[in-house]
């Protein structure tokens, strides 16, 4: 599981890649064997629309996953439904309420 938290945006970062980006590009060789991959955004502040796309570009391109869960609060899930998270057939979003 990759469990993302604070913000994610390249403006966040300056001009290097998002931490949060890099995480997300070693996760799928780290979870190959297991033929499943969770990503935890329930713990992050801000999600750019940047890496909504680069997160769902992931989900599409994880090659030899079965399933990606991207576990997320009701504002990530439309963020991630806006550019079409609805088309990658390996995806699932997994709303998450927390207690206040």
């Amino acid at each position: 599981m990759t469990r993302c938290a604070g913000r994610s945006s390249r403006r966040s970062y300056g001009s290097g890649r998002p931490a949060v980006g890099r995480a997300l590009e070693i996760a799928p060789a780290q979870t190959a064997p297991a033929r499943r991959l969770t990503v935890d955004l329930t713990r992050l502040q801000f999600l750019s629309v940047g890496c909504a796309v680069g997160l769902l570009t992931l989900a599409r391109g994880a090659a030899g996953h079965e399933l990606v869960e991207v576990r997320c609060d009701h504002g990530q899930r439309r963020m991630l439904r806006r550019p079409g998270a609805g088309t990658v057939s390996r995806l699932v979003l997994t709303e998450v309420v927390r207690p206040w």
